[in-house]
Formats: structure tokens, sequence, C-alpha cells
């Protein structure tokens, strides 16, 4: 059933945005339209089910789930089919029940009933437009405010913008550059790496190797005067293709490290032998 096309019920407007590491991670904001990253998900009522959590993730604003002081300490909990990356969250309440106004809060994290060790996406009003955030996780968990006496939530859809985790593009058809650093998530409209480049690579999308004898990261570092060529590998900074052992003592030297590993001929001092000695000034 493709949601926003489903006949003779009302259905959520698909409207949200598609943008989901081991560890939460906020990140820059970064959204593109595309699906519901909810719809059909797992979802339960924890601890005590009072009623089919899935009407909250059914792509209808026609079914809805109730929340009320009988079960106060109740939330809602949506498992993504995979590690996503939220950017966009909207709450549909139903207009039929009194709802209470503020209180509401909405967390991600990686691990079922942790939500309170996760991140906090947002706290206060029952807002009817979209909460904007960029963050990366498994779980996404709805805490409806503290009810007590008739007061009561009635929610009728849940829907979640992203994309699975390291995809990008209007609809997450893109693979994030193997060389980002944040656990290789990307902006989730262009592409480009959100916390810099992986050691030895350079560009908005970390897919530049650095010049000619340098390496490291932004490549920065210099490659050993003794590695043939001055070649390095720009990621550890190793030669290429081996060392020059001039100078060295035995004309031994490390090829990775191009360190003269035996000394250095007299005159020279230095793991690349390439300073005077002061005895010899």
């Amino acid at each position: 059933m493709d949601v926003g096309k489903v006949s003779g019920e009302k259905t959520v407007q698909n409207h949200v945005h598609r943008h989901v590491l081991t560890t939460i991670v906020i990140l820059k904001m970064g959204a593109v339209s595309g699906d519901n990253l909810a719809y059909n998900q797992t979802a339960n009522i924890l601890p005590v089910s009072q009623s089919n959590a899935g009407l909250s993730v059914d792509g209808l604003i026609s079914t809805c789930i109730m929340f009320s002081s009988n079960a106060s300490s109740s939330y809602l909990e949506v498992e993504f089919e995979s590690l996503s990356a939220i950017t966009t969250v909207h709450i549909v309440f139903g207009r039929d029940k009194p709802t209470a106004d503020d209180g509401h809060a909405v967390y991600c994290s990686n691990t079922t009933g942790k939500w309170s060790e996760g991140i906090l996406l947002y706290s206060g009003l029952g807002l009817d437009t979209d909460i904007t955030t960029f963050a990366v996780c498994k779980y996404f968990t709805y805490v409806p405010p503290t009810l007590s006496g008739k007061n009561m939530v009635e929610l009728c859809e849940i829907e979640i913008g992203g994309c699975p985790y390291r995809r990008y593009g209007d609809n997450c058809e893109h693979v994030c550059p193997e060389n980002c650093l944040g656990q290789g998530q990307c902006d989730l409209i262009s592409g480009n790496c959100l916390s810099g480049c992986s050691d030895g690579w350079v560009g908005e999308q970390c897919d530049q190797g650095c010049w000619k004898g340098t390496w490291g990261t932004n490549c920065t570092d210099t490659c050993s005067p003794k590695c043939i060529d001055q070649h390095c590998n720009p990621g550890d900074g190793f030669c290429v293709w081996g060392c020059d052992p001039q100078n060295c003592r035995n004309n031994i030297c490390n090829n990775q490290t191009s360190v003269c590993t035996e000394g250095c001929v007299d005159g020279l001092v230095g793991q690349y032998c390439n300073t005077t000695s002061c005895k010899y000034n």
C-alpha cells in the first residue's frame, strides 16, 4: 500500500523529508523530499499496550491510538528497519478528544526501551508543524505528557523524514562517499561529508586524494624526505616505493617508515640521517 494513495481513507500528507551510527550523533541539517521512514514500521506502546500501536504508522489519519491517565507511564516506540538519519518529525493529533497541549517529547535512541538515554529531539507543545532536526538512530520514541483526570492524547499518525544510514538523495538512492568521517554520514541533499574526511582525502565529498608529497588529516603532513621520489601513502605516510638508504648506516632503512634503522653514516644524525651532527660542524 502506497502512503498518500490509499483509496477511500484520509491519508498522511506525503510531504515528509526522507532522511538513520552505533552512537548517537547530532549533525548539520540537510533534508530532502521523499518517503516516510515510519510508514508500516514496527511500533509498540510500552510498557503495556493500550491499543494497536501500528495505527500510528499505517499512513491513515483516520485511525488513532489513545494515551490516558490510566496508563500514565506509557510511551510509543517505532523501530526502523535499519539505522536511519532523521531530519523531520510530523505528528498528527486527533481533533475529537481533549488533548493535553504541553509536555510532548520525542527521542532518538539505539536501544529499545532506553529512550531516556538517547537524544531529546523535541519537548513542548503538541505541534501541527514539522519538527526539524538531524539525528542518527534505530528507535524513535514519543513520550506523552503526564496525564490526569480526563486529559488524554489522541495520536493518529507519526511521519518521520530521513534516509537509511549512509544514504542521500531525493529518494535516498545514493550512497554517501566512503571517505566521510563521522561514521560515514553525509548531507542528505548534496552528499557532502558533514564531519570532514578520512586521513589522506580532501574535498567536500572527500573524493580527492592528497597531492604528491603530503598525507594525513587535510593532507597537512609531509612525506619523509627519504621516501623514494618523496611519494608516500596519503593515509598513513608510509613510503609507496620504498626508502632511499643513502646516508643510512649499512645502507639500511625501513621501506615503510623510511627510518634508518641502524643509524647514520658518520657526520649525520636524525631518524632520516638528513641533519649534520654538531660534532662535525
